[in-house]
């Protein structure tokens, strides 16, 4: 079996990628696909991806990376990751770290 990365931007690889292993590691049922209304579509679980993704993200933007950053005041687009992430993953990352509102109050109160 081969997996190819669907034409997506470069910085969504990395968490795809790791989505799906992180989906192969804790055994997630595979989804299906099935004809409904001569529509062909697959099956999804929200709250089985929205676990394979949070543990894919924190895979590659650990928490302490996130905890360090936002507490010295860094930007959520600037916080430090050793392969390309999108603005997406860093934002949803720091709010699942739970320094959102931190990173809010920091981005406050940094000089325009």
């Amino acid at each position: 079996m081969s997996y190819s990365i669907p034409a997506t931007r470069p910085e969504r690889h990395t968490p795809t990628l790791a989505e799906e292993l992180v989906h192969m590691a804790l055994g997630h049922p595979a989804s299906q696909l099935m004809t409904v209304g001569g529509v062909p579509i697959r099956t999804c679980h929200h709250e089985i991806e929205s676990e394979a993704y949070a543990v894919a993200v924190a895979l590659v933007l650990p928490n302490k990376t996130v905890f360090n950053h936002i507490n010295a005041g860094g930007a959520i687009d600037a916080i430090p990751a050793i392969v390309p992430l999108s603005p997406e993953a860093r934002a949803y990352r720091t709010k699942v770290a739970g320094m959102w509102n931190t990173a809010q109050a920091r981005a406050r109160s940094r000089p325009s």
